[in-house]
């Protein structure tokens, strides 16, 4: 079931229709002791891109300095509430569009970790969301469940993020049944049935729920985004754009060594 609501009270006023944007999970690891040790090498030189979205970021000891870098080249910053032992969100806008919102959250209990930022283009307003699932597939699961309900209140929406969704099985553009994701999802050994680890949480289920909530699951046909696991080591799709009244094109992953995850890019049309 679908349901509306209101947009946040204030917007960012845009006055042009294409947008470039990025998302990357830059690897922080909060409470890993793992993770990136620094923020300010993520980018050299100011980035060719009108939104930024930053998933597994953290407030690390130069974060401030880092945020100043990116204030100076233009961009207007959000990031969502600081809590013990989370990773956060941060989402850079470009000031040329004039940015006028204010940030509003909601509490992440039992959530995902996402940030959704409202803009105004000169057609139709919409929503830029980030976020990151995170746990076993059991805390994957409840957790998408609980975010769907609250973004499938947006009329028109681009959500960019780390699914963190493991290997895909089958066709990753078919939109399978729920019995077809079973059988997908499933082995037989010494006939009895068993499931793979992701049989509650996966791309396909992502994609099936997604549809039919009337958002479109938007993934590179090319490459990978997070290059290396033992367990799959030509590595997996894990980032994803999902769009809903909102065209995006140009989608793709860009290497890096600069984090354990790729760049994801695309260019918005509104």
């Amino acid at each position: 079931m679908i349901r509306k609501c209101r947009y946040f009270s204030n917007l960012i006023d845009l006055e042009v229709d294409d947008m470039k944007i990025l998302e990357w999970n830059v690897n922080c690891a909060v409470g890993s002791g793992n993770g990136r040790k620094e923020l300010s090498s993520l980018f050299p030189d100011k980035p060719d891109y009108d939104i930024l979205v930053l998933t597994e970021f953290y407030r690390l000891d130069d974060y401030g300095e880092f945020e100043e870098i990116i204030k100076n080249w233009g961009y207007e910053v959000f990031i969502t509430d600081e809590q013990k032992n989370r990773n956060d969100i941060f989402i850079a806008v470009s000031k040329e569009y004039e940015p006028k919102l204010e940030k509003n959250q909601v509490a992440r209990e039992g959530m995902p970790d996402f940030l959704a930022i409202p803009l105004k283009s000169g057609h139709k307003d919409f929503v830029i969301v980030g976020v990151r699932f995170f746990g076993d597939y059991e805390d994957k699961y409840s957790q998408f469940i609980k975010f769907l309900h609250h973004i499938n209140c947006y009329e028109n929406i681009i959500i960019a993020g780390d699914f963190n969704n493991a290997k895909i099985r089958g066709d990753e553009n078919t939109i399978y049944t729920e019995r077809q994701i079973d059988r997908l999802y499933s082995y037989h050994e010494e006939g009895i049935m068993k499931k793979y680890q992701q049989f509650e949480y996966n791309y396909h289920r992502i994609k099936l729920w997604f549809a039919q909530n009337e958002i479109s699951l938007v993934t590179p046909i090319e490459g990978v985004s997070f290059p290396y696991k033992s367990s799959y080591p030509t590595g997996s799709k894990i980032d994803h754009f999902a769009t809903k009244s909102i065209l995006i094109s140009n989608v793709e992953y860009l290497p890096t060594e600069l984090s354990d995850h790729y760049q994801l890019v695309g260019e918005i049309t509104v």
